[in-house]
């Protein structure tokens, strides 16, 4: 008897040493080291009590068991559906994650979204990616491509959850990661709802370069997405205070590029109207050499034909905003060959010709004399002429 007593004491003290190894390796304290032992060796009912019975300690010990929590459940993904006790010690585990802001589990995390195809399953896990995941550049890369791909099935004709795209677009505005910008951009353009466009909205004029940003998408894409992306940026006001920059590197990209058809060409042309007419009513000399190229474009169109004679007046009228040196050296360039026409007696149309002299009046440029003088005493219309009288007093003071 007294031989079992001692072999017994020499199994519970190799125990007790084995477990006070364990916990001194696993740097965990006994309570959490029973956490985990217990939640290995029971079956579910009792691995969802072991999970219920950490309710009470502080979040901060638990990051190693709720790992552990979270590691069984994807294993096990294909029973979450079925399976009451898997899903409850999911749905326990994943709000404690959020409020420890653990984020060496996010794989795991993010493996329990694209396992588990379910509404309210999936807005909970986007909900924690979105509480955990800034600074993941790996997690912005997955979660991106995944709206990625819902917009892309949208334009098709699918009719995606949009319970789901919310969270993913709340999840991707909470990560902040530039990677998600463009695709945030496109998940306002597919048009799901107004509360995701809300969203993604929110998450795109939070960063701080957004007016290179969104210069760029349009830069980057083809004649019909340019006009489709920059009318948004008109008609959003969480844009307005980026749309000068915007539409300065909109226009200098659309003078850059020669169509190869009609269609093309009107819708860059419509674009190039918008441009003009949001800088021409903010105007600053910076402006002046995009507004010239313009001006320059716009006569070229209206000489083939291609271009109506407002699109010309515009543009002059733009160029006589800007105070620029430029811009007054170029309309008086114009006004001379204007002079050339009219010399030659061809005269050119005679609202672009006082349109001309008024700006370069408005201008107020020395630079502006030799061709407005020439006005006076070529075979001009007394109207036109007196305009011109009116310019040359301007521009020599």
């Amino acid at each position: 008897m007294n031989t079992l007593r001692r072999f017994s004491l020499f199994l519970l003290l190799i125990f007790i040493a084995s477990a006070a190894m364990a916990q001194e390796e696993s740097g965990l304290s006994p309570q959490v080291q029973a956490f985990v032992d217990s939640f290995e060796r029971v079956d579910d009912v009792g691995k969802l009590e072991v999970v219920q019975s950490t309710l009470d300690v502080p979040v901060a010990d638990l990051e190693s068991f709720y790992e552990q929590v979270i590691k069984y459940v994807v294993d096990n993904s294909d029973q979450v559906l079925t399976n009451t006790q898997i899903r409850e010690m999911a749905l326990i585990t994943l709000p404690r994650v959020r409020e420890g802001v653990f984020t060496g589990m996010n794989d795991w995390v993010w493996a329990l979204f694209t396992d588990v195809q379910e509404t309210f399953w999936r807005i909970e896990v986007l909900e924690t990616l979105g509480a955990v995941g800034a600074g993941d550049a790996q997690l912005a890369v997955d979660m991106t491509a995944w709206l990625d791909g819902q917009n892309i099935s949208k334009q098709a004709g699918s009719r995606p959850d949009n319970q789901v795209i919310l969270a993913m677009v709340q999840a991707l505005v909470q990560i902040a990661d530039p990677i998600s910008y463009p695709v945030l951009v496109e998940s306002v353009l597919v048009q799901y709802s107004g509360q995701i466009s809300a969203a993604a909205i929110s998450g795109i004029i939070q960063y701080e370069d957004r007016a290179q940003m969104l210069a760029d998408l349009v830069l980057d894409s083809q004649p019909a997405e340019k006009r489709e992306l920059y009318t948004l940026y008109l008609n959003r006001d969480e844009f307005d205070d980026v749309i000068l920059e915007v539409s300065f590197d909109v226009l200098n990209d659309v003078l850059s590029i020669r169509p190869n058809n009609v269609e093309d060409r009107i819708v860059l042309d419509s674009i190039r109207m918008d441009a003009v007419r949001i800088l021409s009513a903010n105007p600053q000399e910076a402006y002046a050499p995009a507004l010239i190229r313009h001006f320059n474009a716009a006569i070229q169109s209206y000489d083939r034909g291609t271009a109506d004679k407002g699109l010309v007046l515009e543009a002059i009228g733009a160029l006589g905003q800007t105070d620029s040196v430029d811009a007054a050296i170029r309309l008086a360039e114009f006004l001379d060959l204007i002079n050339t026409y009219t010399e030659l007696d061809r005269p050119y149309d005679r609202q672009i010709t006082l349109a001309v002299i008024n700006n370069l009046k408005t201008l107020g440029k020395v630079e502006a004399y030799q061709p407005l003088y020439m006005v006076t005493i070529l075979n001009y219309s007394s109207g036109v002429q007196e305009a011109a009288q009116e310019a040359l007093e301007v521009v020599s003071q």
